[in-house]
């Protein structure tokens, strides 16, 4: 396993955890709490595939990021929108000074989910592509 695979599974694990805590806090009713530990979970999936994917020239800001990967199809179409929606929820929850309902924790966690999803097998497809790459013959042979 190399360094950025490393990185990589670290990030997606985090990601993962990250979902698992939203879920708990959810059932516990700490749902500001639950809006945003979904929203981490959406951000180290991002992460996890920024790595992968190594392209030193996208923008910098994480939501433009999201999108110029979805319009490069190295995400699926659709996934910026459950980022961007992540994000937002975040911000509501984070900085308002009201307390985000049920169901506002419920599509944070459900649109975190999405975009964990879309990751996962966008990085599957990656590492897949690497490995039929690895088993090809040199050239000439």
């Amino acid at each position: 396993m190399t360094i950025s695979d490393a990185k990589i599974t670290s990030h997606m694990e985090k990601a993962e955890v990250a979902l698992r805590e939203a879920r708990a806090l959810y059932d516990l009713g700490y749902n500001d709490g639950a809006r945003s530990r979904a929203t981490v979970s959406s951000i180290q999936a991002f992460t996890a595939i920024s790595i992968a994917d190594r392209r030193p020239n996208d923008p910098q800001d994480i939501i433009e990021r999201v999108k110029v990967f979805v319009a490069s199809n190295r995400l699926p179409e659709g996934s910026d929108i459950y980022f961007t929606a992540a994000m937002f929820a975040r911000i509501d929850a984070d900085e308002s000074d009201t307390k985000t309902p049920q169901s506002g924790a419920a599509k944070g966690i459900s649109t975190a989910y999405a975009f964990f999803q879309a990751v996962q097998g966008q990085l599957l497809a990656l590492r897949t592509e690497a490995d039929n790459e690895s088993e090809m013959p040199a050239p000439g042979r």
